[in-house]
């Protein structure tokens, strides 16, 4: 129900701009709230607008290497790359792992999530030996803090097997497709 999410989400947005001013945080999670939805809908040009936006107010109030701040990268990056635009994915991307892992550590799902979503960019590079390092380190890290049957363990799987059917090696494609799919069977 986008129409309902949206006048909730501007709703917040007034309310958070009002009582805590434009440069504040909760305002910028407002936006990125706002660009989420308005790229889930297509409309990108708002998407990019309020990613934009949050990025820029959490840059000027929290520290450079605030996991937030890796947050709105990962979502203007997301955005690019959506829209084909590759080469401005790449190091908002780098630059929001680089964060996350500084912030962080390098055993945290937030991690794991940022190397996913590079490795999936960089298999659209062509960059497949890369592509493999971080699928296989997000799922290193997924397996030891999520346990054995998580979506999110599922999906790591799923990246190295579609990886390896990309590279041609059905072999090796196979036991991570058959786990993936194990898994969300099991759970959903």
């Amino acid at each position: 129900d986008y129409r309902t999410a949206h006048a909730i989400y501007e709703r917040a947005f007034e309310i958070t701009q009002r009582v805590l001013g434009t440069y504040h945080p909760e305002t910028a999670t407002s936006l990125n709230n706002l660009a989420v939805l308005f790229k889930i809908q297509g409309q990108y040009d708002y998407a990019r607008l309020f990613c934009e936006q949050a990025l820029a107010i959490r840059e000027q109030v929290l520290e450079p290497q605030h996991p937030d701040i890796a947050t709105s990268l990962n979502n203007l990056a997301s955005l690019d790359q959506s829209q084909g635009n590759f080469s401005e994915a790449l190091p908002n991307y780098r630059r929001a792992l680089a964060i996350r892992e500084h912030s962080l550590g390098s055993f945290h799902p937030d991690t794991a999530t940022s190397m996913n979503n590079l490795g999936l960019l960089l298999k659209d590079l062509g960059d497949y030996e890369e592509a493999q390092r971080l699928y296989e380190r997000a799922l290193v890290i997924r397996e030891h803090v999520l346990g054995t049957n998580h979506l999110d363990i599922a999906q790591s799987l799923n990246n190295l097997g579609a990886l390896y059917l990309r590279k041609g090696d059905r072999g090796k494609a196979r036991p991570y497709l058959e786990r993936a799919f194990a898994i969300r069977e099991k759970v959903l």
